[in-house]
């Protein structure tokens, strides 16, 4: 039986819509999993019986659910053990790369001693905890298996950074552990009239989201945040 299985929740509380690309990002994967892929079954480790049913909610309202019902299975986090002992997981995929995934990798390798791999994707690298995440993420000795997957050539390259500079930290003790490096863009879609299935131009794209014809419009890709990225708000308001 080929199960995958994952410690993150993807689908975030309703605080949380429509206010990060992370959540956008984590549903959108979710989706595509569920809806393409060719597992057996489906692991979620959840903390308590509310993320689990918030989470169950969303997916039993999407249109591939019929193609998984019976499929899913929820659990709580402090089964993870027991369930470690009792399935032969095929991969663990997390939302994230050093959260989860060290100690995760460092339980299979010296407690349950199975071979899965596990997986983890980046989001923001900017942070001083990325730091920490690469020196817990080496230490925790992954395998060939195992793969931190950047969306961009650049996270790759942070990441390529990262490790060398936490190696040349900790000594030639781990200048042999290889870290798997996988870059995998995130998908988005193009702007489409669901009714005929066409791709729309530029002037139906703007009647579409009701933009007058010749209304100036400023577009941003990327991320407004309080600690980093660029700051907008002299820009526009003043």
């Amino acid at each position: 039986m080929k199960i995958f299985a994952s410690l993150s929740q993807f689908i975030e509380t309703p605080y949380y819509k429509g206010k990060l690309g992370r959540w956008v990002a984590n549903a959108n994967f979710l989706d595509a999993l569920l809806d393409y892929s060719d597992f057996d079954e489906y692991h979620f480790y959840f903390n308590n019986i509310d993320y689990y049913q918030y989470f169950i909610n969303y997916i039993e309202s999407r249109p591939y659910y019929h193609k998984v019902e019976g499929k899913i299975r929820g659990f709580y986090k402090s089964q993870l053990i027991e369930n470690l002992k009792k399935y032969d997981y095929f991969v663990f995929h997390q939302t994230g790369w050093y959260l989860e995934n060290p100690n995760l990798i460092y339980l299979r390798n010296t407690k349950i001693k199975k071979k899965f791999v596990i997986t983890g994707i980046t989001h923001s690298l900017n942070d001083f905890s990325s730091i920490i995440g690469m020196i817990k993420y080496i230490t925790s000795l992954p395998s060939d298996i195992d793969s931190i997957i950047a969306t961009t050539s650049t996270a790759k390259k942070v990441l390529n950074n990262l490790e060398k500079e936490v190696k040349t930290f900790l000594s030639n003790d781990y200048n042999n552990i290889k870290i798997n490096i996988s870059v995998i863009p995130l998908g988005y879609e193009y702007m489409w009239d669901k009714k005929t299935s066409l791709f729309l131009n530029k002037e139906e794209a703007r009647a579409h989201l009701g933009i007058n014809k010749d209304s100036f419009i400023l577009l941003y890709l990327g991320r407004l945040s309080i600690e980093t990225k660029t700051d907008l708000f002299n820009f526009l308001f003043n």
